[in-house]
């Protein structure tokens, strides 16, 4: 995989960089916003390419004399044949649409300009996430330009809809995301959240738990109770106006025999 640095490096940096191991981010297993930002990107990759591969279809051949016109290639109700419905925007310029024909196994990644494609018409569906997914202008402004059918039955009128039916299989009865159809995707995603939502309850709870069960540990060896220190108040409050009771009592006899009795 390369990578393409926009900031021109110093020849200092240069060396600093040459022949070392790059890691992007931190490793970690917490499975947070970038998780579900992933998942969502990986659903969206595979449910975008199938549906562009069923609208495109197979490409015709013009390496050869005659060409070879391939009679599942999906064709507008102009009689045009169909391009990519889901499209990628770039990243720098929101104008331009990439047409995205090339699958996700050995694609390269979007650096200005793609290694196997300068003109950006054929590029990698590692170009799409689901903030610059969209749909192509052509069909989005002119819904004739949306393939129904194929070059093969595109004679049969313009009721003829044999890729909707495929299209439909997308649904559903088709493997797009962990095991399931585009229907399921939201399933996953919501099964993930609650599973994830319900761990991280019990392990605020334990935590909590155990973060108490410490502190009072702690205050058992080191600190003091509460409870216990104002008891000792009262025994001292209790203790202190005996004394003052006993000290009154002596000062009375002492006044008692000095005074009355002349000692």
């Amino acid at each position: 995989m390369t990578f393409y640095i926009n900031q021109t490096l110093t020849v200092a940096e240069q060396n600093n960089l040459y022949g070392q191991a790059l890691q992007v981010g931190d490793d970690v297993d917490y499975m947070g916003i970038p998780y579900y930002q992933n998942q969502m990107n990986l659903f969206l990759r595979n449910f975008c390419e199938r549906f562009n591969h069923i609208e495109i279809g197979p490409e015709d051949d013009y390496t050869v004399d005659p060409p070879i016109l391939s009679p599942d290639r999906g064709y507008d109700l102009n009689g045009d044949p169909m391009n990519a419905f889901f499209i990628s925007r770039d990243k720098i310029d929101l104008t331009v649409e990439h047409q995205m024909r090339e699958g996700t196994i050995n694609a390269t990644m979007y650096s200005g300009k793609d290694s196997s494609d300068d003109t950006k018409k054929y590029e990698s569906y590692y170009l799409m996430t689901a903030k610059n997914v969209g749909i192509a202008t052509a069909t989005d402004k002119d819904s004739s330009k949306f393939a129904t059918t194929t070059r093969e039955n595109y004679n049969s009128g313009v009721d003829a809809a044999d890729l909707v039916v495929k299209l439909q299989a997308l649904q559903s009865k088709t493997k797009l995301f962990r095991g399931g159809g585009g229907n399921a995707f939201l399933q996953c995603i919501y099964s993930d959240v609650t599973v994830d939502t319900q761990e991280c309850k019990i392990f605020q709870t334990n935590f909590t738990n155990i973060e108490k069960t410490i502190g009072n540990q702690r205050t058992s060896i080191s600190g003091v109770d509460e409870d216990e220190e104002a008891l000792d108040l009262m025994k001292f409050q209790n203790a202190y106006n005996l004394a003052s009771k006993c000290i009154s009592t002596f000062a009375e006899i002492y006044d008692r025999l000095i005074l009355n009795t002349g000692v």
